[in-house]
C-alpha cells in the first residue's frame, strides 16, 4: 500500500499531470506525475481506495470524454484503520497475470515496503544493502548485471559496458 491520501493531496498532486512530492528526492521513484496514471496505459478504467485519518476514500479513474482521464470521487466513509492506498487494476485477460507478476519482481525487486497480494508467484523481497552494492532476493529478471538509481534497476548490456568504460 501506498501512503493515505488527503483529498487536498489527491486534487492537487494525484489527479494533475506534472505535479509530484518527489521531484526533491533520489530515494524514491517518480517527479513527473504519471505514475499515478500509468494504469491508463492498460486499461480505461481502475480503483483507488485510500485512507486518509480515518475516513476512507473510494475513487474510479476511467478515460473521459477528453481523452485524458478523470479520477471521479465514488464513496467517503469514517474508518478505524491505518492510513494507506490500494489501487485496483482490472485485468483485461487472466493471462496477463504472469506478465505483471514478471515486471513487478523486475521493477520492485530492491523496494522493501512492497506487499504482494494476490499477485502468484511473487515472494516478500528482502534486500541486503552494502557500502556499493545492493542485493535482492527476487528470483528471476535479475540474471544479469544492473545499475541500481535510487531502488530502480537498468539493465547493463555488453556493449553499453564496453563503450562507456573504455571512453
Amino acid at each position: 500500500y501506498g501512503v493515505g491520501l488527503s483529498t487536498d493531496r489527491m486534487d492537487n498532486v494525484f489527479r494533475k499531470y506534472l505535479s509530484s512530492t518527489k521531484r526533491d528526492s533520489n530515494d524514491q521513484i517518480g517527479g513527473f506525475g504519471l505514475g499515478s496514471k500509468s494504469p491508463f496505459a492498460y486499461t480505461d478504467n481502475f480503483y483507488i481506495t485510500t485512507v486518509y485519518d480515518n475516513v476512507q476514500y473510494d475513487y474510479t479513474a476511467l478515460i473521459d470524454e477528453s481523452g485524458l482521464g478523470a479520477i471521479i470521487s465514488l464513496n467517503e466513509q469514517p474508518v478505524l484503520a491505518v492510513n494507506g492506498t490500494e489501487i485496483i487494476i482490472p485485468l483485461n485477460d487472466s493471462k496477463d497475470i504472469h506478465k505483471f507478476a514478471q515486471e513487478i519482481r523486475f521493477q520492485l525487486g530492491y523496494f522493501d515496503n512492497i506487499r504482494y497480494i494476490n499477485i502468484p508467484g511473487i515472494q516478500q523481497t528482502t534486500v541486503y544493502h552494502g557500502d556499493n552494492f545492493a542485493v535482492s532476493n527476487v528470483e528471476g529478471g535479475y540474471s544479469k548485471v544492473h545499475l541500481l538509481i535510487g531502488k530502480v534497476p537498468y539493465p547493463i548490456t555488453a556493449d553499453l559496458d564496453m563503450r562507456y568504460i573504455n571512453s
